[in-house]
């Protein structure tokens, strides 16, 4: 299999989107105009030429210790290869020989859950590099009018609390009373770099995405607020925030609930963009969402003293964070 790096002015972006959108993996993330927004830089591994690409493989790009490496941007959970049918154990092998050839640092790299019969088990794992790592979103796979049926039992029981607490939902454009709450209530525990924002606000910017902004409100105050992005029948659950009062009311509860109840009969897929957390994926399944698995790989070829460098940085942080991590 012939497979070209090509470097992002080289990509024809009508035949890549079309591709993206007639593909059996295709999502939000890997059109060439989301990758704009959320990557520094970004390139590909493609297969196909002048009448067209068969496969492709985004490749983000991010700056660091001076080199070009690869590292999975915020707001894109998964990416992988894409194509117009399912892709088999060996063509994945041959994408990632590649991207390991040609580039020699990968920081992390997430395949999409479409692949996750072909890596998830022993041995598809056993054809990937480096490091590699098994992590969960959870997708609500939507049927009309099921919204709400196969929430367990203390999903439904939060549900009926909150709509008893007299939230006012409130549709908006406004992203910054979010972005507010964040900063305030959850960025402190975590650590969020500013750029991260910046991406956000680029991608909400985007004419060809449906963004839902929703907050909730009581006696005129936000207490808790999400923002999900839509394209394809695929919505994406990206961004949200409370704060004590809000958690106490179960406000994202019933933020969720009424988004389902109000977009089901528009959508095929709900992804709750899990973050490997045992507590808030527990909080995702309580809607009746699965998990599905998510590989990710990291691998280091760069030469001494780089490698080294990276290693004591780490450490750095983490000992940081660790001496000031709040009570």
């Amino acid at each position: 299999m012939d497979i070209r790096r090509v470097p992002r002015a080289a990509i024809d972006d009508a035949q890549w989107d079309r591709l993206i959108s007639h593909s059996r993996q295709g999502v939000l993330y890997a059109f060439s105009w989301y990758l704009d927004r959320v990557c520094e830089r970004w390139e590909a591994l493609v297969v196909g030429g002048s009448t067209g690409y068969s496969l492709v493989m985004p490749i983000p790009l991010r700056r660091k210790w001076g080199h070009w490496v690869v590292s999975q941007p915020y707001f894109c959970q998964y990416l992988g290869v894409f194509a117009q049918e399912a892709i088999a154990a060996d063509v994945l092998k041959q994408f990632v020989s590649a991207m390991v050839r040609h580039y020699s640092y990968i920081s992390s790299y997430s395949f999409s859950p479409y692949h996750g019969a072909a890596l998830a088990s022993e041995k598809g794992r056993s054809l990937l590099v480096g490091n590699v790592e098994l992590e969960h979103t959870h997708w609500l796979r939507i049927a009309e009018g099921s919204s709400g049926r196969l929430y367990t039992a203390d999903r439904r029981r939060n549900l009926r609390s909150a709509n008893r607490y007299g939230w006012s939902i409130v549709d908006s454009t406004d992203m910054n009373p979010l972005i507010e709450l964040f900063k305030k209530y959850h960025a402190p525990t975590i650590g969020v770099h500013p750029r991260a924002y910046e991406s956000l606000r680029r991608i909400v910017s985007l004419a060809k995405v449906r963004v839902s902004i929703q907050y909730a409100c009581l006696a005129g105050q936000i207490h808790a607020g999400i923002l999900i992005v839509e394209s394809m029948g695929h919505a994406i659950y990206l961004f949200n925030a409370s704060d004590t009062v809000g958690r106490r009311g179960n406000a994202r509860t019933l933020l969720i609930d009424r988004y389902l109840q109000r977009n089901s009969k528009d959508l095929k897929l709900f992804d709750f963009e899990s973050p490997p957390i045992a507590s808030i994926s527990s909080f995702y399944a309580s809607f009746a969402a699965e998990a599905v698995p998510i590989i990710k790989i990291s691998n280091n070829r760069m030469s001494f003293p780089i490698p080294t460098l990276m290693r004591w940085r780490r450490a750095f942080y983490w000992n940081l964070r660790s001496v000031f991590k709040p009570l």
